[in-house]
């Protein structure tokens, strides 16, 4: 199980307790369930930035024979914005990752104060449940990852590339390039809405009678918890 894995488990793991907890239990898990609404937030986030970086990429072919200087000072702040919004992503699964000792913590303490065998499996079982949801979670946060990482990277490389050669001919060489770099993003773009949509379904288990939202929609409201 890698960091990332436990990060998000823990994170179930609190919100598992709220119903059955005491005061500082159900805090924890109220805590726990506002980061997941932060974290679903910043994938939403990152998700247009790669979006207006793949749009700057493509405007910078298209004005080539004409005002590339325009296209090429949108993707520079196109790069500026997808810097931000990956920074803040990947803090974002660092901090869950961090809160995971709490969580465990706060998780067996409640588990040990149920007598009732029966209440107990429930428990059990429940727990289990989430533990499959975030895993699911876990492994597109990773897979999300995996894919922003050469897009950052070539994205920045193609704006070097460009910028030193402002001209239609030398856009025009690096086409492929902008093209390839084009199709990571839309890679990365591809495993975020999975990501989101996993998001949205894990909200909606943890919130009766809440729908969740859209997958292209960042949900400025707390995640609730079990009642």
């Amino acid at each position: 199980m890698n960091r990332l894995h436990r990060a998000v488990v823990t994170v179930a793991a609190a919100v598992l307790l709220a119903g059955c907890a005491t005061s500082p239990g159900y805090k924890q898990a109220e805590k726990a369930g506002s980061n997941v609404d932060q974290f679903r937030t910043e994938v939403g986030t990152t998700s247009q930035a790669v979006g207006g970086s793949i749009t700057a990429l493509d405007q910078v072919l298209q004005n080539a024979d004409s005002n590339p200087h325009k296209a090429f000072a949108s993707l520079s702040k196109a790069v500026g914005s997808l810097d931000d919004a990956a920074a803040k992503f990947k803090k974002r699964a660092d901090d869950m990752r961090e809160q995971g000792a709490a969580y465990f913590k706060q998780w067996d303490q409640q588990l040990g104060m149920l007598k009732n065998p029966e209440i107990r499996q429930l428990a059990v079982e429940r727990r289990t449940q989430l533990q499959e949801s975030f895993g699911r979670v876990s492994d597109l946060t990773q897979k999300a990852r995996e894919s922003l990482l050469p897009f950052v990277s070539d994205l920045h490389d193609v704006r070097t590339l460009v910028g030193s050669e402002l001209t239609s001919s030398g856009i025009t060489a690096a086409k492929d390039v902008i093209k390839r770099t084009e199709g990571e993003g839309a890679a990365a773009k591809s495993t975020l809405a999975e990501l989101t949509g996993e998001l949205n379904a894990v909200a909606a288990k943890l919130t009766p009678g809440q729908p969740a939202p859209q997958p292209n929609q960042a949900s400025g409201k707390g995640v609730g918890v079990m009642p």
